[in-house]
């Protein structure tokens, strides 16, 4: 009897022989475009009332207008800023998802360990369990891949870590790219 594959993400509620892991990363994706959006109109509230004064400064010729719209616009275009930024990384870090959605294989893959680690981020910050996996695989160009994959298991606390040689299903993009279910 075949051992069962070792699932790091337990979010995970697909059968391992379908294609629900591309369900899975969409809908990651689904979540990080709402988020993303949001943290991008947070600084506009801000924003449209300076770029308003400022505009309005400059039709009616008033120069304290103008200079009272200029520095409100530059406190609210800061933030701004910072927000387009994030929102290009996250971007980047959506398509990734998406590729995986998409265009990521399945392969059978094993663990070579599996490690239980404690991280401590300070006094106002609670402790974090995560379990570290080192596997490999053979890609389907016939690469070998070895990767790490660590994910916050606080329910894997009391229960035995799965030894080495446990399968688990590796998806694969390319031979650099990789990662575990």
């Amino acid at each position: 009897m075949a051992q069962e594959p070792f699932l790091l993400d337990p979010r995970y509620k697909g059968t391992l022989d379908g294609n629900a892991f591309r369900r899975r990363y969409l809908e990651i994706n689904r979540h990080r475009w709402w988020v993303d959006g949001v943290v991008f109109l947070v600084p506009l509230p801000f924003l449209l009332p300076s770029l308003i004064v400022l505009m309005l400064g400059r039709a009616n010729h008033d120069p304290e207008q103008l200079e009272s719209g200029a520095g409100l616009a530059w406190i609210a275009v800061v933030p701004a800023a910072f927000a387009a930024l994030v929102l290009v990384a996250r971007q980047v870090e959506r398509a990734y998802h998406w590729r995986f959605a998409f265009r990521s294989v399945r392969v059978p893959g094993k663990t070579v360990t599996c490690l239980r680690k404690l991280y401590r981020h300070g006094e106002d910050t609670p402790d974090e369990y995560v379990v570290e996996v080192v596997y490999t695989a053979r890609s389907p160009t016939g690469a070998d891949l070895r990767g790490v994959k660590g994910l916050a298991r606080d329910d894997l606390l009391n229960v035995p870590l799965p030894p080495p040689g446990t399968p688990v299903v590796v998806l694969v993009l390319n031979d650099k790219r990789h990662t575990i279910l």
